[in-house]
């Protein structure tokens, strides 16, 4: 819990961030944080009901509550750059598509697994199709990234979920500051983030120090 936390203050920078990043002078470097149904629902302290994935997704009003109660957890212990504590626009609510719902809706069978996401089983084969993001997912060569895509392309990327899961915070505070010194930073079109998808049971500690450490070696000269 982000306890005497001046939200105001925080949700001000924010706004302040993103505008300048929308602009192209940033300050920093903004970070962010990826969380997904899995982390909440697999989290003890974001869903101490426990409830489950298969009550999750097809139940609306469990849905609806649960988005609630996780938006509402999430602002009060995960520090990033986004607004901090009450909501001021109201709650965000809406029909959380997954995945597999798409070849569910085709007809695949869904099965549910302990401690893992649901999934389909396969009826009709599928072609690889390319597609090109740059959004990182799992750590890359961030310095090699930069030097192909250029100054003027967003790239998202981070610490391996693993490591920010395990910790310790300095080692998370290593990794940041290696990533943020690798040029990657270059133009002031990176967004620092967990890299990729933040893993059930990932202590907000952790969390804190990629964000302190982001703040500290993000700032632009």
């Amino acid at each position: 819990m982000l306890s005497d936390f001046d939200f105001a203050a925080h949700n001000a920078e924010v706004a302040a961030l993103w505008d300048a990043y929308g602009e192209g002078r940033p300050w920093r470097v903004p970070v962010i944080v990826g969380t997904s149904t899995r982390y909440f629902v697999f989290s003890r302290d974001a869903n101490p009901d426990g409830v489950s994935f298969r009550e999750y997704v097809e139940d609306p009003l469990t849905m609806m509550r649960c988005q609630m109660q996780f938006a509402n957890w999430s602002r009060h212990n995960i520090l990033q750059d986004v607004e901090l504590g009450p909501p001021t626009e109201g709650w965000d609510v809406r029909v959380d598509f997954q995945n597999y719902y798409e070849a569910a809706w085709l007809g695949c069978p869904v099965e549910y697994f302990d401690g893992q996401v649901p999934d389909t089983r396969p009826i009709l084969s599928d072609d690889e199709s390319k597609r090109r993001s740059f959004d990182t997912g799992f750590p890359i060569d961030f310095a090699a990234t930069r030097r192909a895509l250029g100054p003027d392309v967003q790239i998202q990327g981070g610490p391996h979920v693993e490591l920010l899961r395990q910790g310790p915070p300095e080692a998370i505070v290593a990794e940041v500051r290696r990533i943020l010194g690798s040029g990657v930073a270059e133009g002031r079109r990176f967004i620092l983030r967990e890299g990729n998808n933040l893993a059930p049971h990932t202590p907000v500690a952790h969390l804190k120090a990629m964000y302190d450490a982001g703040r500290e070696y993000g700032r632009y000269r």
